[in-house]
């Protein structure tokens, strides 16, 4: 979490919007690779992560594969995240999980998963199921917005220092 956040002028002014243009009113920016990578790194930094269970499923010691970051927290914000790790919600709510997905119990039942959080990590995330009843309205957010994306898709260019990018000079 921080305390800080810088005045959305100087935000919009990074995007390269004018002096008469502002977030609330245009409908598209192009944002380069560095300045969304540190907007998703302080996102992630707010994600309540249970920090045993993220050391615990990706082999990462007390501090020593930290690189050289203080907390799990910290190493999920700042590479893990971005690395595509998954991280457990500190919050999951595993009887609230199980009466409201009875297909996860059966699953369960049947051998297919160890418990409600196993199939949550597997494969629950992705299909947009809750971890618990709290967070209903953030999963219906970020789902409504993704798919906005996904409808007016966004073009990628490689950055110019990227390998095997060719910026005309040789």
């Amino acid at each position: 979490m921080t305390d800080f956040l810088p005045h959305i002028s100087q935000i919009e002014a990074r995007l390269g919007l004018g002096e008469t243009e502002s977030l609330q009113t245009v409908d598209r920016v192009v944002v380069d690779g560095a300045f969304l990578r540190f907007l998703l790194e302080r996102i992630a930094e707010g994600f309540a992560l249970d920090a045993r269970a993220y050391r615990k499923e990706h082999g990462l010691s007390t501090g020593a594969d930290w690189d050289g970051l203080a907390s799990a927290s910290e190493h999920f914000a700042a590479t893990g995240f971005l690395a595509g790790l998954s991280a457990t919600p500190r919050n999951f709510d595993e009887d609230w999980y199980l009466s409201t997905y009875p297909d996860v119990r059966a699953a369960i039942q049947e051998g297919g998963y160890e418990d409600g959080l196993a199939h949550y990590l597997a494969v629950g995330r992705s299909e947009w199921r809750l971890p618990n009843p709290a967070v209903s309205e953030a999963v219906h957010d970020w789902r409504r917005i993704l798919r906005a994306v996904r409808e007016d898709a966004v073009h990628v260019a490689p950055a110019k220092d990227a390998p095997g990018v060719d910026d005309g000079a040789s």
